[in-house]
C-alpha cells in the first residue's frame, strides 16, 4: 500500500464531465499556454522594467509553463517517474504563487494606507513614483485608481493562487491513484505467476 501525500480528490471541477485522464490533461494544457504565454508577454514588455519581481515572476512562470509541458507528456505515456517529480516542481511554484500572494497583500496594502493618510504621501511618492498614469491624474483621482488598480491585483493574485493550489491537489490525487493502479497490477502479476 502507498502512502497517499495527497487527498483522494477525484475530477477537477472545471472539467467535471470529463474522464479523470482527460480532466487532468486538458487542465494541464490550459494552464501551461496560460503560464506561457503570461511569461512570454512579461519577457517581452516587461524585460526593461527595474522591477526584480517581475523577473522573478517570468521565471516561475515559464519554468511552470515547461514542467507543465513534460508534465504532459509524462501522463499521456504514463511515465511514473516524471509524474512524481510534478509533488516536488510544481510544489515548488504553488509555494512561490502562495509568497507572491501574501507579498502582494502586503504591498498593496501598504500603497492604500499610503493614500489614506497624509503623514504617509513620501511613502506613497517613492512606491509609485515611476508610473505614468499617476503623472497625469489630480489627488482624488490619483487615490482612486490607486485603490481600484491594488483591489484588482489581489483578487487577480489569489485567483491564480487558488487555482493553482486547487490544480496541485487535483494532480498530485490523480497521479497517485495511477501509481496505486499500476502497483495494484504488478501485485496481481505476481500472485498470478506464482
Amino acid at each position: 500500500m502507498i502512502t497517499r501525500s495527497f487527498p483522494r480528490i477525484g475530477k477537477c471541477c472545471f472539467c467535471i464531465c470529463l474522464s479523470e485522464k482527460l480532466a487532468v490533461e486538458v487542465s494541464t494544457i490550459i494552464l501551461m499556454i496560460w503560464y506561457l504565454s503570461i511569461g512570454l508577454l512579461n519577457l517581452i514588455f516587461g524585460v526593461n522594467s527595474k522591477n526584480k519581481s517581475i523577473i522573478v515572476s517570468i521565471f516561475f512562470k515559464l519554468f511552470a509553463g515547461i514542467f507543465l509541458f513534460i508534465l504532459f507528456i509524462s501522463l499521456k505515456k504514463i511515465n511514473l517517474k516524471y509524474m512524481t517529480q510534478f509533488k516536488k516542481y510544481y510544489g515548488i511554484y504553488v509555494i512561490y504563487r502562495i509568497l507572491s500572494f501574501i507579498l502582494t497583500v502586503i504591498f498593496s496594502l501598504r500603497g492604500i494606507s499610503a493614500i489614506s493618510y497624509p503623514s504617509n504621501q513620501e511613502e506613497f511618492h517613492n512606491l509609485y513614483i515611476d508610473n505614468e498614469i499617476l503623472n497625469k491624474l489630480d489627488g482624488e483621482e490619483i487615490n482612486s485608481y490607486v485603490i481600484k488598480r491594488n483591489i484588482r491585483t489581489i483578487v487577480f493574485i489569489s485567483l491564480e493562487t487558488l487555482i493553482s493550489v486547487y490544480y496541485y491537489l487535483t494532480t498530485g490525487s490523480y497521479i497517485e491513484n495511477v501509481k496505486e493502479k499500476i502497483r495494484k497490477e504488478e501485485d496481481r502479476e505476481l500472485t498470478i505467476d506464482y
